[in-house]
């Protein structure tokens, strides 16, 4: 794991900032924000230990026109808008959080042993599958922009 201050992620600002940058950056890029809106799906991701949630809204009601474009989608601080249930709900912990996103994790492995959790359609959560290793070449550059490593 690389050396990152997991305390001043756990503080709310802290942890929207960074992870809003980074789902705003795959989000907007030309290359991998359309592709990543294809999934035409919602996800949560909820922090266990600390009590928070931020979901990721890529379905076809975000986009500007029939196809996804790169600045399509929104960021929110907390459950989908409405109260509606996400189609997929990661459930884990700050640093299970940092070790997906740095790639460090089996994603099998910590499924088996319980650091995390996947709630939804299988088809739906292998659609998010590939959409991971953009956000390994990302996430090192916004957690060194941020100060937080």
């Amino acid at each position: 794991m690389a050396d990152v201050n997991l305390e001043a992620v756990k503080k709310p600002e802290t942890f929207y900032r960074l992870y809003g940058t980074l789902f705003s950056k795959l989000k907007d890029d030309p290359e991998i924000g359309p592709e990543v809106l294809e999934s035409d799906i919602v996800v949560t991701f909820t922090l266990a230990d600390i009590d928070l949630r931020l979901t990721v809204d890529m379905t076809r009601k975000t986009w500007s026109g029939p196809y996804p474009r790169a600045g399509d989608g929104r960021i929110i601080q907390g459950p989908p808008e409405g109260g509606a249930a996400p189609d997929v709900e990661i459930v884990l912990t700050v640093p299970m959080m940092h070790r997906l996103w740095e790639g460090s994790i089996n994603l099998m492995v910590a499924l088996q042993q319980r650091e995390l959790q996947l709630k939804g359609p299988i088809p739906k959560i292998t659609r998010l599958l590939p959409l991971l290793a953009p956000a390994y070449e990302v996430y090192p550059a916004i957690l060194a922009e941020l100060g937080l490593a």
